[in-house]
């Protein structure tokens, strides 16, 4: 005869366990190696319309080409500005490490995905790194993003006191930024 505490205790472990397969570990969720981003199931990308991707390596969320950029002195800019965000929306929410190629790495506090901006003299790029970003971290990253768009329009188009060369963005099109706000999954609040 099976006791009914065992039976119970054993219906909660197997719960448990089930719960558990469900659950990505934070520490172990992502890894800037990982050949390719292909998931098998459907990522929070999806759920907003978004096509699930199915290339190597991390995607490039934005794109903005560039005739020149102070590469250096943009990089100071925006680390100054993550730094200013990185307690929201709650404390310690992000945080903003230089990589060694000289990009701005910048991780979510569940771990599950980070971004990476990297600048160089043609332009602007940010990837996504993360197998299965969680749906707060998508929200998250939707607000910085459009975030460090707003700075990189101030920097390239809202300075009418800087002349055009001396900017440390200088756009090929002036309505770049635009383009690469539209291409986000969220829109602007």
């Amino acid at each position: 005869m099976i006791n009914h505490r065992f039976l119970s205790y054993l219906m909660y472990l197997t719960c448990l366990l089930l719960g558990l397969s469900q659950f990505s570990f934070p520490c172990l969720a992502f890894s800037l190696q990982r050949p390719s981003v292909i998931r098998s199931h459907r990522s929070a990308l999806e759920l907003f319309g978004g096509r699930k991707q199915e290339t190597s390596g991390p995607p490039i969320i934005i794109d903005i080409p560039a005739k020149n950029v102070k590469v250096g002195a943009l990089r100071f800019l925006m680390q100054i500005y993550l730094v200013g965000i990185q307690n929201e929306p709650a404390p310690k929410s992000w945080l903003t490490k230089q990589g060694d190629a000289g990009d701005l790495q910048v991780y979510f506090k569940d771990g599950t995905a980070m971004v990476s901006i990297d600048f160089q003299e043609n332009g602007v790029q940010v990837r996504r790194f993360g197998d299965a970003p969680s749906l707060q971290y998508m929200l998250q990253e939707s607000i910085l993003l459009h975030g460090i768009l707003d700075e990189l329009n101030n920097v390239a188009v809202e300075v009418n006191d800087i002349e055009q060369e001396k900017r440390l963005l200088q756009l090929n099109e002036p309505d770049a930024i635009e383009k690469a706000r539209f291409a986000l999954p969220a829109r602007k609040a």
